[in-house]
């Protein structure tokens, strides 16, 4: 029997996922093109998400945030580490994916997409390829029990949180949308067919 909304766990100790920022709110940063607040707190969710998995300990969670840097050339080439990091350089996207999906940062699509988001932007050495491995096999158990067809579920989500810019960004928004209905429809197979034919 599946785990009451906000309380999903995964077969790794006695890991939950709280509730988190909801659809609703998503969708109100998205309209109000992402001030600061709704960055950082994405982030945060993003964090969370990880945190709540216990897929890594509190220790080796800080030597992957530690290591997330994001160089602005908007801020006068300031550096941003960690949290902060994933504000500036990834927050909108993910967020704004569960703003058009319809998924509050707790939906098990937006738990895989946080660690995914920690394994892309961590940086390298064979301590962090270590722990990169280790949050990958985590990602993995959590998918297989949390979503239909994972393979599929796997390279959707994927595809889906690209960063796009420019007129990229521009034509790739239908398919997104089409994407997303997919997923709602419970057309995993079809979805999946899309993002090949691409």
């Amino acid at each position: 029997m599946r785990p009451k909304e906000g309380e999903r766990q995964i077969g790794l100790g006695e890991s939950q996922i709280s509730q988190k920022t909801p659809v609703e709110t998503l969708q109100r940063w998205v309209g109000e093109r992402w001030r600061s607040e709704g960055r950082k707190r994405v982030a945060h969710d993003i964090v969370g998400n990880v945190r709540e998995l216990r897929i890594v300990s509190e220790p080796e969670l800080s030597t992957v945030l530690q290591s997330i840097r994001h160089f602005s050339q908007f801020n006068q080439g300031t550096k941003f580490v960690g949290e902060n990091a994933i504000a500036v350089n990834s927050a909108r996207t993910i967020g704004g994916l569960g703003a058009t999906a319809n998924w509050p940062m707790h939906a098990p699509q937006m738990v895989y997409l946080s660690i995914k988001c920690l394994i892309d932007m961590a940086g390298s050495g064979s301590e962090l390829e270590t722990l990169k491995s280790k949050m990958r096999e985590g990602a993995i158990d959590y998918i297989d029990e949390h979503l239909p067809s994972p393979d599929l579920y796997f390279d959707i989500l994927d595809f889906l949180s690209q960063p796009r810019h420019g007129t990229g960004k521009i034509n790739m928004q239908g398919v997104v949308r089409d994407l997303v209905f997919l997923l709602g429809a419970g057309n995993i197979e079809g979805a999946h067919n899309k993002i090949l034919r691409r």
